[in-house]
């Protein structure tokens, strides 16, 4: 059985679903599994080890309207369709319905709930499927042999311990904790003379980074910008860091997968829905500079 899983959105929408892609591997056995996801989650998608194949969504055509013949001849190819794609255009649904009888389209977003998005995951599985035995509620993410090599020659070049990886970025200002305090935490953790801090830079980062630097430029902190340009590789680098500090934003739900201990800062999002999920995470709200250090340091 062929199985298409679509999954729209950004690092942490696809990272809080992995669970669901997950389940679906397990529990449908599918002889083929395809992801088609957003371009820049295709490196952490082709690195699972249960996927067949991952294409980017941009690739597809599905972004067309209406979509082009060849894209529904390759819908057409798949036994089962599970999308978080489309379910609010109906004439989408209704055109691949036409020559997909099992295709099934699920909500990308909760509307206003509580209820946590891997949970919103399960409970749309459920629906489709009537229980979810075995569903583990916490992401996996994986990365490649070469990716494993590169993390550890990335190390190599860098002495210090405890590593320390800060992200200061988010999908949206009133979700940034300031900078300045970033910029504080940075400068307490480096009285630590073996401290090696990261300071994480995405596409989207610039201005939020630089305002961290500008708070640091007259301190010996021993720190480096690294830019996030591919997050499987990423994610081997992190996995090595003793610490992670960041908003509520994509990287911060990678780290809470990786296992690395985790402290996530929210301002305006609820974390009831959104929180990272993963063995040592700590959640902090509106903390001042001192709140989050007392967590680093009891």
């Amino acid at each position: 059985m062929r199985l298409l899983s679509i999954i729209p959105g950004a690092i942490g929408d696809f990272v809080l679903t992995l669970p669901a892609v997950a389940w679906l591997q397990s529990h449908i056995h599918p002889d083929r599994l395809e992801l088609w996801v957003a371009r820049g989650n295709l490196p952490l998608a082709r690195s699972l080890g249960y996927v067949d194949a991952a294409e980017a969504l941009q690739d597809t055509g599905i972004e067309s309207y209406p979509p082009g013949q060849g894209c529904l001849r390759r819908m057409r190819a798949f036994d089962r369709i599970v999308s978080w794609w489309g379910s609010g255009n109906p004439e989408f649904v209704d055109q691949v319905r036409a020559i997909h009888p099992r295709a099934d389209f699920l909500r990308a977003l909760p509307r206003e709930s509580d209820l946590h998005m891997i949970e919103f995951r399960r409970a749309q599985l459920n629906r489709i499927f009537g229980s979810t035995p075995g569903f583990l509620p916490t992401p996996r993410v994986h990365w490649t042999e070469d990716e494993d090599r590169s993390a550890e020659s990335f190390w190599a070049t860098r002495p210090g311990n405890p590593r320390v990886a800060i992200h200061p970025g988010a999908s949206g200002k009133p979700k940034r904790w300031p900078a300045q305090q970033f910029a504080g935490v940075a400068r307490s953790l480096s009285r630590d003379p073996n401290c090696r801090l990261l300071l994480l830079e995405g596409p989207l980062d610039g201005e939020a980074v630089k305002e961290v630097r500008g708070g640091l430029a007259e301190d010996s902190v021993r720190w480096e910008t690294v830019r996030i340009e591919n997050l499987s590789r990423l994610a081997a680098v992190l996995s090595r860091c003793r610490l992670y500090i960041g908003n509520d934003s994509g990287i911060t739900h990678l780290a809470a997968a990786l296992g690395v201990r985790t402290i996530a800062l929210f301002l305006e999002t609820d974390p009831r829905v959104w929180a990272p999920r993963g063995p040592r995470v700590q959640l902090l709200r509106r903390p001042g500079v001192e709140q989050v250090l007392s967590i680093i340091r009891p």
